[in-house]
């Protein structure tokens, strides 16, 4: 986990940092109302205490790993090959290719994360309400 933590979560204290990488991680694995807290923390590697420091409900560090993840997809997407292609049809095939490439290794490792945790958890409030991809129209 420690490789997709420091990839996803920004420099911060270290158990807020491992919570939100082990929040990604979890709810890409499983889904949002299929995690609780105590499999955060130990995830994280971290005490309940470290959890409510940082963050007062599993909603609040939900909507951290959500922001992180933007972050994240948003740096991926934003260098990707196809960002360079002036013609809208030559980005989006490029955009497909670069999607399909993608797709290897454990289904948890190519889902996104927010879709994964509003598929999970409908009542989920607070996100932000865009998570847009670079080089895309809202």
């Amino acid at each position: 986990m420690g490789e997709e933590t420091e990839r996803i979560a920004p420099r911060q204290s270290p158990a807020k940092e491992k919570l939100i990488g082990a929040a990604v991680k979890a709810v890409r694995e499983k889904g949002f109302s299929a995690t609780s807290v105590d499999d955060l923390c130990r995830e994280a590697g971290v005490t309940k205490g470290d959890f409510f420091h940082h963050f007062p409900t599993k909603v609040d560090l939900g909507i951290a790993a959500a922001e992180a993840w933007k972050r994240h997809a948003n740096e991926l997407f934003g260098r990707a090959p196809y960002m360079a292609e002036e013609d809208p049809l030559d980005r989006l095939l490029g955009y497909l290719e670069y999607r399909r490439d993608m797709l290897d290794g454990p289904i948890c490792e190519f889902t996104c994360l927010v879709v994964t945790k509003l598929s999970f958890y409908p009542g989920l409030s607070g996100l932000p309400k865009r998570f847009s991809i670079p080089g895309t129209r809202p």
